[in-house]
């Protein structure tokens, strides 16, 4: 979760899953930015049906890096194009996903427009100089929280008060 004092405007109170984090970098999702497209405007697109409340989903601003690239966040396990990102969370990238968890009506999905990427040792960096809080994200979380709440709630699952949080560099 981002600090209040991070001042770059894609990250402002940021909640972001991380998807991968290695000696080679670091790639994650914002999931709590909505941009203005909803899925059935993606599902014109992409000449896919999307039926029912799905229609009116807001697809979410995953990061300033390739923001025409779409990352499926979903509950769907059964997904065979699925890679698992934390317990009851899965990430998929492929048309194919997509029209398979559009055809489950239980599956809930939240879907990226862009990433966040960071390289080699730049997010511990950032980590070190008080720009994020480190924390566990669930599924429930990730795909039913709503967008505008998220990182409060999110902070607030530290056990922290987010009125608390100092919106300047502090003494480290």
């Amino acid at each position: 979760m981002a600090m209040p004092q991070l001042r770059d405007e894609n990250f402002s109170n940021a909640v972001i899953v991380l998807v991968e984090h290695s000696s080679s970098g670091s790639m994650g999702l914002v999931v709590n930015s909505v941009t203005e497209m909803r899925l059935e405007d993606l599902g014109e697109q992409q000449d896919l049906h999307i039926a029912g409340i799905r229609q009116k989903q807001f697809l979410r601003f995953g990061g300033p890096v390739q923001r025409e690239r779409g990352f499926i966040l979903h509950n769907d396990g059964e997904d065979h194009d699925a890679v698992r990102v934390a317990e009851g969370l899965y990430l998929s990238v492929t048309v194919e996903s997509l029209e398979h968890l559009l055809k489950h009506p239980t599956a809930s999905l939240c879907f990226c427009l862009g990433y966040a990427g960071w390289g080699p040792g730049q997010l511990e960096k950032e980590i070190e100089e008080g720009s994020w809080l480190v924390g566990e994200l669930t599924a429930a979380s990730v795909l039913s929280e709503e967008p505008g709440r998220m990182w409060q709630a999110s902070i607030k699952q530290l056990g922290i008060e987010p009125g608390m949080l100092v919106t300047t560099g502090g003494v480290h």
